[in-house]
């Protein structure tokens, strides 16, 4: 199978999969959202943001470790899946027995044994089968989205189920743990690869844990520090930014993020060969912000509508939030695909100097300029994120050689058809009616105006540069085949 054909068989079947559970998952959270309080749906959030930290330092990156390995023995699997539950043992005794006093800081006493049971079951993937690397390494994602669809969907149910019955927070800890347990059995039932100890660790398996950690705990620090500090403004306004996140980041989590693990399984062998390497990860970049940035623009635009009719009454004024979260799409975008290059390169700490000037910039915007609420929160989380992109790729241009050139080129049209796509809104048309037809009459007009403006734009453009002809060529290739059905 040709490296094309792979990545987009990978990505075929990750995306259904993602898009399988997504949908499920949307029903079970438009339920949720309306038998819940924003307090509830705040509460899960904190208790993962420390579970999180931990999981972290204890985590060695064993997954990717593994598919960076030319060979797969049994001694480099066994090893460090040992290796992998020993620390993952430890993080839940730390957890256990700091849980009180993560309770006592956030002034939420029902936290206390939310973390004690979160925590023994984030022990439960420690011990998943990690034969199942094998499928991915070879580029077979299928048996890996059969899996996560079926313990996702035993996780929704008993979500649902104990919603109605105890109609509180605990039905989210009890459909993770149930999640998390099929997952590990049906790993078992799919491979038939068996782990066993083995005490002999791969020197270099530590070394890249401890890059990949120290990039990991910063980048998790920066990207979870928004929930720490608005969980100064109460429970209620966490679960309104953990939920409005959710749905602002949509377009991301469940479109473009599932491509990336294919595309790395696939592109890797490229390493050595810098010239053809970065050109494949160009072209990915054009295609993923030909999305990302009218996806931001038509949540600016229609953020309102979703609030409303997805969330209902309870969730009045989140909007606000979703409109100004949806912007920091532009940097998550770009920090996979760079994580990526730092990592084929051996640069894995690169990264870290981002996420730690993210975590000053966010850090000294709160308690500098003492926002007062969460709309002002996002505000300022939003312009941070611009910055950060911005210097991202200037980083990324003196640590590895990215072109800052071909960047831009990637942004222009989809930046262009946007500002046209936005100004039809504004003096064209736009459908105030807080209605689902409303909705999708006003997703239905950005679509085709910005469609109708990127194909021209391509078209004048695409003799100027090889990703404009590349763009081009894919929207008139599958122009083509519509019409030929």
């Amino acid at each position: 199978m040709t490296l094309t054909k792979r990545i987009f068989s990978g990505y075929i079947w990750t995306i259904f999969g993602q898009w399988i559970m997504r949908l499920s998952g949307l029903v079970s959270t438009l339920i949720l959202v309306r038998i819940l309080t924003p307090a509830d749906f705040g509460l899960i959030p904190l208790a993962m943001l420390v579970i999180g930290f931990f999981d972290l330092i204890t985590g060695i990156g064993v997954e990717r470790y593994i598919l960076l390995q030319d060979n797969l023995d049994d001694h480099l699997l066994n090893s460090s899946w040992t290796a992998n539950f020993i620390l993952k043992g430890l993080m839940v005794i730390a957890i256990y027995a700091l849980s009180g006093h993560a309770a006592n800081y956030f002034g939420d006493a029902r936290l206390e044994d939310v973390l004690k049971f979160v925590c023994i079951t984030q022990i439960l993937p420690a011990f998943k089968n990690v034969g199942m690397v094998k499928f991915i390494k070879a580029g077979n994602f299928k048996p890996v989205t059969f899996l996560g669809i079926i313990s996702r969907l035993f996780g929704i149910v008993t979500t649902l189920y104990f919603a109605y019955s105890l109609r509180n927070y605990w039905c989210m800890v009890y459909g993770s743990f149930v999640s998390e347990l099929v997952g590990l059995v049906g790993s078992y039932f799919i491979s038939n690869y068996r782990p066993k100890l083995d005490f002999k660790f791969h020197r270099h398996l530590f070394e890249f844990s401890y890059k990949l950690m120290f990039r990991g705990v910063t980048g998790y620090t920066r990207s979870k520090l928004d929930i720490f500090l608005v969980g100064h403004y109460g429970t209620t306004a966490v679960g309104k930014y953990s939920v409005a996140q959710e749905f602002a980041l949509l377009p991301l989590s469940e479109i473009i993020s599932p491509a990336a693990v294919p595309f790395f399984s696939g592109v890797i062998q490229y390493k050595n060969d810098k010239t053809v390497f970065y050109d494949k990860v160009f072209k990915y970049l054009s295609l993923v912000y030909l999305f990302v940035i009218p996806a931001i623009c038509g949540i600016f635009i229609t953020a309102e509508q979703i609030a409303d009719i997805v969330l209902g009454g309870k969730w009045v004024g989140v909007d606000n939030t979703i409109r100004w979260l949806a912007v920091l799409m532009l940097p998550f975008s770009l920090q996979g695909v760079l994580d990526i290059l730092y990592d084929s390169f051996g640069k894995s700490g690169t990264n870290t100097f981002v996420d730690i000037l993210g975590i000053i910039l966010i850090g000294f915007m709160f308690y500098y300029f003492s926002l007062e609420n969460l709309d002002e929160f996002v505000m300022a989380r939003s312009a941070i994120g611009l910055f950060i992109f911005s210097f991202m790729i200037l980083i990324a241009k003196i640590a590895i050689d990215f072109s800052i050139k071909k960047m831009l080129m990637i942004l222009l049209i989809p930046c262009i058809g946007s500002l046209i796509m936005l100004l039809s809104f504004y003096y064209i048309y736009t459908n105030t009616d807080l209605t689902i037809l409303g909705l999708a009459l006003n997703v239905l007009f950005g679509a085709f105006v910005y469609f109708i403006s990127s194909v021209l734009l391509f078209k004048l453009l695409k003799n100027k540069s090889d990703l404009w002809h590349f763009g081009y060529s894919l929207i008139a290739n599958g122009a083509s085949k519509f019409i030929a059905r």
